[in-house]
């Protein structure tokens, strides 16, 4: 027999709510203001930033989904793409040849330069406007702790998006 479900409580009910209120309405506003200012997709921007923040701009397939958070089949999606579109290019491992590497091209780095003063005013302004600094250290301290306890440290990204 299966056991009886455990429902929310009106507390829990009324944070998930505003979870997915907030989250939902950032990723619209975020997503909109890329796509105007850049012509790319949320993902192709958080893929291009990822690319951005390595010393040699480039990386591995399996390391740019891991980071993002995009799927690996999405991600060849996406990567071709932006190779079409000149952001981004493949190009071998130097020691294996059967290991892809993805770099960011310069025109690539360009468009995330031209397009991140606008992505900073659309965070602050979607999220960080209503919110002191005392409420964003202590927001930024809970989404860390939840996101310790939800995933291993080995499947932990290390870039942001």
């Amino acid at each position: 027999m299966e056991a009886e479900p455990t429902w929310l409580s009106p507390e829990e009910m009324r944070l998930w709510r505003a979870w997915v209120d907030v989250s939902w309405r950032v990723e619209r506003e975020v997503s909109e203001q890329i796509r105007r200012d850049a012509g790319i997709t949320h993902n192709q921007y958080a893929i291009l930033t990822a690319l951005s923040q390595l010393p040699d701009r480039s990386a591995r397939m399996s390391a740019i989904s891991e980071g993002t958070h995009i799927p690996r089949t999405r991600l060849t999606h996406q990567i071709d793409r932006m190779e079409c579109a000149g952001l981004i290019r493949r190009r071998p491992f130097a020691g294996d040849s059967r290991v892809v590497m993805v770099e960011l091209t310069d025109q690539g780095a360009d468009l995330l330069t031209r397009t991140a003063p606008g992505h900073a005013r659309t965070v602050r302004s979607a999220l960080l406007d209503a919110l002191g600094p005392d409420e964003i250290r202590t927001l930024t301290g809970l989404l860390e702790a939840n996101t310790a306890h939800s995933e291993p440290a080995a499947q932990r990204p290390d870039g942001a998006t």
